[in-house]
């Protein structure tokens, strides 16, 4: 499948737009609106993850900066589940102590583990998370987001295209189909089987607080 660049997406947009000679929308402003409708693809449907791989003693982790929202966090082989601090602290729980990590928390723009680890614990924790896109600087660059979501980055730039035409009902039409099609996108993403939900026990009620 052919890599999809920002000459693409500029030339369908302005063609769309009825602009192509590129005298209202030139390519500084479809940049940008392409580099902002990467973002909100990103965030809405978390279509790029990475993952990073620091040592237990690494933490407290500071969050990278590309990162969006966390997907999974392994102790070794173990997954973790999310505790929010504020039900630590409700259970006047100590973020000092020292044991086996049994969960994950976010505090001051980082990544902690509860029970702390041991200073010696050089355990690999695997962290994946949801990235956002990289930015693109030419209109030679290729877009950063799956090739999935070429139509909706589209329809992103074409309605910022007639926003800063004051075509507003333009715009609210193209952005209803951008809604529409970005609500399918997150259901695809999150349900890629067609196995039912299970219902599993909350792992906060096997720790002895």
């Amino acid at each position: 499948m052919a890599v999809v660049d920002c000459t693409d997406i500029v030339r369908t947009v302005s063609r769309s737009f009825g602009d192509t000679a590129k005298i209202f929308i030139v390519d500084a402003d479809y940049l940008d609106f392409i580099n902002a409708g990467q973002l909100k693809i990103a965030r809405e449907t978390e279509c790029l993850t990475t993952t990073v791989t620091p040592a237990a003693t690494s933490f407290p982790y500071a969050l990278p900066t590309d990162f969006l929202k966390v997907k999974r966090v392994v102790y070794g082989q173990i997954p973790l589940p999310y505790v929010d601090i504020e039900d630590l602290d409700a259970k006047g729980q100590s973020l000092t102590d020292r044991n086996t990590p049994q969960f994950y928390f976010f505090y001051d723009e980082k990544i902690s583990l509860f029970p702390l680890q041991q200073t010696t614990d050089s355990t690999v924790v695997t962290i994946a998370y949801a990235t956002i896109p990289a930015e693109v600087t030419s209109i030679a660059d290729p877009i950063t987001i799956p090739q999935r979501y070429t139509e909706d980055l589209h329809n992103f730039c074409l309605a910022r295209a007639h926003e800063r035409n004051e075509n507003y009902r333009a715009q609210e039409n193209v952005e209803a189909k951008l809604e529409n099609s970005l609500a399918k996108g997150r259901e695809d993403q999150y349900e890629q089987d067609d196995t039912y939900p299970v219902v599993r026990d909350d792992p906060l009620d096997n720790w002895m607080w």
